[in-house]
């Protein structure tokens, strides 16, 4: 059986997507992440709560953390926040997500973005 390595397409290449996953021979793979098409993708693997020491716990809930966003507009009570592949989501300060994803334009129609 072949050893595959899972990619993460930051540019569109042939038939994948920016965003797409897909899983490649190392050799190929390499070729990819050197070319700049793609980044290596390794999915975050499950931890039964058994498993998680004390002290480990913090670390295993920032591994699961939501992703930093891309930009925040900050409008009062509410922000508007891009994570990423043209979502955008509205928030209260706290973080808490009222609505989205939304596109940039409507964003801009609500006035929470230029």
């Amino acid at each position: 059986m072949t050893n595959l390595k899972s990619v993460l397409f930051i540019n569109s290449y042939r038939q994948y997507n920016a965003g797409e996953i897909a899983g490649f021979t190392n050799e190929f793979a390499e070729q990819l992440v050197e070319g700049g098409v793609a980044v290596y993708h390794h999915p975050p693997r499950a931890k039964l709560n058994d498993d998680i020491a004390p002290d480990d716990a913090g670390k295993a809930a920032e591994a699961n953390a939501a992703p930093k966003p891309l930009e925040e507009v900050v409008h009062g009570a509410v922000k508007a926040v891009h994570r990423g592949f043209g979502r955008w989501f509205i928030e209260d300060t706290e973080g808490n997500t009222i609505s989205g994803p939304h596109k940039r334009r409507e964003m801009r129609d609500k006035g929470l973005t230029t």
